[in-house]
């Protein structure tokens, strides 16, 4: 092995942000090669205890991934730490996520079957090695150049689960690709990943996933609902172009009982190739992008509720300047950690003298070049600035961000967010990187979490009824008195917020009882002064005087 001075790893820009952390471009220095560094995001309020475990469960399920060596299967370079940042060096990815091309329109079945086939193949890997994925969604099947699969992000959903479940009592998983017995609290196992490829393949070939959410408005609730009480539509249904064998082998993949399902993804596989056999597969020419343009990192950023943690990325687009559309707002980011990674190696003599040398030959050829820009152009326009990237920031952070960079914050309203922590920044508008006149606001959306629920329709019932039933609910009720004529007397005549608004569980939920005493209007005397009801005003005897 190569000796290496330095740093192993020099990081370029940040290129994603999701619930699992940041995700860095940076050069290896040992294997000469672009990486991908996903670097862990421990969230705050963990105990020590907690916060250990999560970090040994880190490391026992990348150590799992990173055994894993199958062309289906994104590869794990190395596993490691500097202080307290824990980190994953993988395979550096050029294509899209499935989740870009699956939804809204179904995918031509040969295309479908050949994306399908190779994605079980790298299950069916994994399942013989005892090694579960148990979050598999669109997000996490990538599509290289002529639709090669690649499964990212084996068993890393597990370790977000492991706080999210200490914290707040969630499900592991997406929703709406989520097995019913998950739901229901049992262990995943491999018949967990063949339900949960079910629902991609339905997607795939339909469009729409089988059990929703159909838009980002739609509760969680429902999708468990019908997730874990209904049987979706046949495929062929919504595509007639779907051949019974697929619909059964969807039926039994999407079973609700593990025992009545395909046992692992091997099986899965089979099944389907048996049904390809008699279908025509001059497979179409697959294009990365569906609207035929090469995809740039920074469409990656979750700006919306269709994509997921993964699609954070490992994809690098075009190489061109600005392409990435991340730098301005995450380079001090990126400076820290690269100095963490170099204090890590440890600083060659003469190190520093020399880094002041070429640090100072720097400032004077950017000056140089500034004095040059400043004549030849006459003024720099300042007038416009690039909006920061806040996603996956704690709320504050993300304000002060954002009045750094000339801007002000514009509309912030809470969202559900399955993939980003409770307080930190789900979305925002406009997105990273885009040039924006200064002064102009960003709006914001903060994730309320992933364990939520509806606030139920308590209006009419009695105070001690309401009270329970929105407890029932996990909400934190708070009884105020009101009144109306409508509404008897000790009942509930509205909640605030109002019933069926998705909130954060542990929240509290006003209850508004009527008490049956109406409010009495203050008295406005001719002088303008208010008295109390019941008090004659007092007269001014200057107006008397000047009003006859």
């Amino acid at each position: 092995m190569s000796e290496i001075k330095g740093p192993r790893y020099k990081i370029d820009r940040e290129i994603g942000r999701g619930a699992f952390g940041v995700v860095y471009l940076a050069r290896d220095n040992l294997l000469r090669r672009n990486v991908a560094l996903k670097v862990m995001s421990i969230p705050d309020g963990l105990t020590d205890d907690e916060r250990q475990h999560l970090i040994d469960r880190f490391y026992r399920e990348a150590r799992a991934a990173a055994g894993l060596t199958h062309s289906n299967i994104v590869t794990i370079h190395d596993i490691s730490k500097s202080k307290d940042k824990h980190f994953i060096s993988m395979e550096l990815l050029e294509g899209q996520p499935l989740s870009d091309l699956a939804g809204g329109e179904p995918v031509s079945i040969p295309r479908a079957l050949k994306i399908a086939d190779e994605a079980l193949a790298g299950l069916e890997y994994a399942h013989s090695h005892e090694v579960i994925h148990r979050d598999v969604k669109p997000d996490n099947v990538f599509l290289l150049d002529g639709d090669r699969v690649k499964i990212v992000d084996f068993g890393l959903a597990r370790v977000q689960a492991s706080t999210t479940i200490t914290q707040s009592g969630t499900v592991m998983g997406s929703p709406g690709y989520i097995a019913p017995e998950v739901i229901d609290g049992k262990h995943a196992d491999k018949r967990t990943d063949v339900f949960s490829f079910g629902v991609v393949l339905y997607e795939m070939l339909t469009g729409v996933r089988p059990f929703g959410p159909g838009d980002a408005f739609e509760s969680f609730v429902r999708v468990i609902y019908r997730i874990m009480s209904e049987e979706p539509a046949p495929a062929s249904s919504i595509n007639p172009d779907v051949p019974p064998g697929l619909d059964a082998v969807l039926a039994r993949a999407l079973d609700k009982d593990p025992d009545e399902r395909y046992q692992d993804a091997g099986e899965m596989r089979k099944a389907i190739a048996a049904v390809a056999e008699g279908i025509d597969l001059a497979v179409e020419p697959a294009a990365v992008e569906r609207k035929g343009r090469p995809k740039k990192a920074e469409e990656t950023t979750r700006e919306s509720p269709g994509t997921g943690a993964l699609q954070e990325a490992l994809t690098i687009g075009d190489s061109e300047p600005g392409a990435y559309g991340r730098e301005d707002a995450s380079r001090t980011a990126v400076l820290k950690f690269q100095e963490e990674l170099d204090g890590e190696q440890g600083k060659r003599p003469g190190g520093k003298r020399k880094a002041a040398l070429v640090s100072g030959a720097a400032l004077l050829v950017i000056a140089a070049i500034a004095v040059i820009l400043i004549f030849t152009l006459g003024v720099i326009n300042s007038s416009e600035v690039k909006v920061p990237n806040v996603v996956n920031l704690d709320k504050a952070v993300a304000v002060k961000a954002i009045q750094r960079a000339g801007l002000k914050t514009g509309k912030v309203e809470d969202k559900f967010a399955y993939d980003i922590w409770r307080g930190k920044v789900a979305t925002q508008k406009p997105g990273a990187g885009t040039a924006v006149p200064r002064n102009s606001s960003v709006d914001l959306e903060v994730s309320i979490g992933s364990k939520v629920a509806q606030v139920p329709d308590v209006v009419g019932q009695p105070r001690d009824q309401a009270v329970q039933t929105v407890t029932a609910f996990t909400f934190k009720p708070k009884v105020v008195n009101g009144y109306s004529e409508t509404v008897p007397v000790g009942s509930v005549i509205s909640t605030k917020p109002a019933p069926g608004t998705l909130k954060a569980s542990d929240e509290i939920v006003t209850i508004v009882v009527n008490n049956g005493v109406k409010s009495r209007a203050k008295v406005a005397p001719p002088n303008g002064t208010p008295v109390p009801p019941g008090q004659t005003p007092r007269t001014n005897p200057v107006l008397q005087r000047n009003n006859p």
